[in-house]
């Protein structure tokens, strides 16, 4: 048998120098020979957080779908496990689904602490991370080691967030005071700098966050430089320096979305782009709906309101949520809000900027977090039903999704009137008898749209098949 420190060991350097392939075949074997042992498990799902592998963790949890049901303890197996599944799920970009999860289990260790607090900040709930953290360091946390100032920089993260800012300034001082390398130095000085903002302190601000940059500047693009690009650009705008503040927020912005970074860290970037009027009316307007989309602000449209062109042929009513679409004929029919409208919105609201397959999911298949191992097979059967039925185009750049130009022109969300009613069936009241054709025919629609218009009719009750004839019944009543 083989000796499980030495195979530790020897996985252990192979995912510090990142061979992810190599290091995959070694977690396979360990598992098999060790997996009788729970806590390989949970080594093995550790070792494939820390190379992005975050399907291959899921996939070895193995979780029970009736045991995210009831209330867990992170002190027994499946709990443990379900919080590991939560974890994943986070950082694979699906913050909704992760802190719905966590609901149900209580953590029992520093260490599960730690994981809540973690998915907490992702979702900004700074409140519910503050308490985990403070749970991980204590009142009165050490800085000695390395693990110790992380936690305590993640303290400091939700400190700033509910402004205590005195003493989180105090204690990112503190570990900056103890920093060990330059990275370290950096991210310490980028944390000093958050905080002086936080407190409108700009000019001790922007000299702190200047010293970080001289570090990420050699390290080329990164999501650590965009993050710190956008404080920097706040601190040149309330020191009055347009020019610099324009030049660091679209640098800012730019590199988030090349580097598809999760949609949470772009909105931060965004919303300063638009307190420094960089975004146009329209694009401003979208960003407040994305808000409404993702964190439930309260958004109402006023009629003046519209993203998209009032020609354009499908229409979205934000009120009800509804849409029309426009035929060749000039009649308007409707759709009920589905996934597929879903998409269509959340695809036209982030039409400049794109989204993360990933966040999609989050959003749209919220109450299914096991198939996320799929998300993207499920997606693209989406993107392919979009094309097929309403005769948009998605492009797919990296992991984000984009609206083709042509398709974004197609596609206006508006407080809207009253959407017409189904005035093919109303007009077939007396006939009582169709088929597809005569749908495709009365709308100059495609086959796919015709067959979607049915099945809609079909869903509430409206029209219903006869086995006999291979006809359409109606079912309105003369």
């Amino acid at each position: 048998m083989t000796d499980l420190n030495t195979t530790k060991a020897k996985i252990e350097q192979l995912v510090l120098n990142k061979k992810s392939s190599l290091a995959t075949v070694q977690i396979q074997k360990f598992y098999r020979e060790f997996g009788h042992k729970s806590e390989t498990l949970f080594i093995c799902c550790d070792w494939y957080r820390r190379l992005g592998l975050y399907q291959k963790a899921i996939v070895l949890l193995k979780i029970n779908s009736d045991n995210l049901k009831i209330a867990h303890t992170t002190a027994t197996l499946e709990g443990r496990k379900i919080l590991w599944f939560s974890r994943m799920q986070n950082l694979l970009g699906a913050p909704t689904i992760a802190q719905r999860l966590i609901a149900n289990i209580t953590p029992a260790t520093i260490e599960d602490h730690r994981i809540f607090g973690l998915i907490h900040l992702t979702n900004f709930s700074y409140q519910k991370a503050y308490e985990s953290f403070l749970k991980v360091v204590g009142d009165n946390p050490a800085v000695k080691t390395y693990q110790n100032r992380i936690d305590v920089l993640n303290l400091t993260d939700s400190m700033v967030g509910i402004k205590k800012l005195p003493r989180a300034l105090e204690l990112n001082n503190q570990i900056l005071a103890q920093s060990e390398s330059d990275y370290e130095t950096a991210l310490m000085n980028n944390a000093v700098g958050e905080t002086y903002c936080a407190m409108e302190s700009w000019d001790l601000a922007l000299e702190h966050l200047k010293k970080s940059e001289e570090f990420y500047t050699k390290k080329s693009t990164s999501i650590d430089l965009a993050f710190l690009q956008k404080w920097i650009g706040l601190c040149y705008y309330r020191l009055g320096n347009t020019d610099q503040c324009r030049l660091y927020s679209k640098k800012s912005v730019a590199s988030l979305i090349k580097l598809s970074a999760k949609e949470d860290a772009l909105l931060l970037s965004l919303d300063f782009a638009a307190q420094f009027k960089l975004l146009s009316p329209v694009q401003s307007l979208r960003l407040q709906l994305i808000k409404n989309t993702f964190y439930g602000h309260d958004l109402i449209l006023t009629a003046m309101d519209q993203i998209g062109l009032s020609s354009s042929s499908i229409k979205i009513n934000w009120r009800s949520k509804e849409v029309a679409i426009k035929s060749k004929t000039g009649t308007s029919f409707q759709f009920e809000f589905n996934k597929e409208i879903f998409l269509i919105i959340v695809l036209k609201l982030f039409e400049d900027w794109g989204i993360n397959y990933y966040r999609v999911y989050d959003l749209i298949y919220t109450e299914d977090p096991f198939s996320i191992v799929s998300a993207k097979d499920r997606i693209k059967a989406l993107i392919q039903r979009l094309k097929k039925v309403y005769g948009l185009k998605v492009t797919i750049k990296g992991d984000r999704l984009f609206l083709s130009k042509d398709s974004a022109k197609k596609i206006l969300i508006k407080n809207l009137d009253s959407i017409p009613f189904y005035d093919f069936l109303k007009n077939h009241v007396g006939i009582k008898r169709f088929k597809t054709k005569d749908v495709m025919t009365h709308y100059l629609v495609s086959r796919p749209m015709a067959l979607a218009l049915i099945q809609q009719w079909k869903a509430l009750n409206l029209v219903a098949n006869d086995q006999d004839d291979n006809t359409l019944i109606l079912r309105i009543p003369n």
